[in-house]
């Protein structure tokens, strides 16, 4: 969020109230997301661990 804030012009807090404003969500990270990323970063560990043997 912090980039897409640089990019528009915005402080982080500006930006995130024109999100708030245009009912857009931005801060929430369910369980089911929180279990997408670890899975997401356990492949990506093992595949760039295999890849250093």
């Amino acid at each position: 969020m912090e980039r897409a804030a640089e990019l528009s012009g915005l402080s982080i807090e500006d930006f995130m109230k024109v999100l708030e404003d245009k009912k857009i969500p931005w801060g929430e990270y369910t369980e089911e997301l929180l279990e997408q990323d670890q899975s997401f970063i356990e492949k990506r560990r093992n595949k760039d661990y295999s890849g250093h043997q």
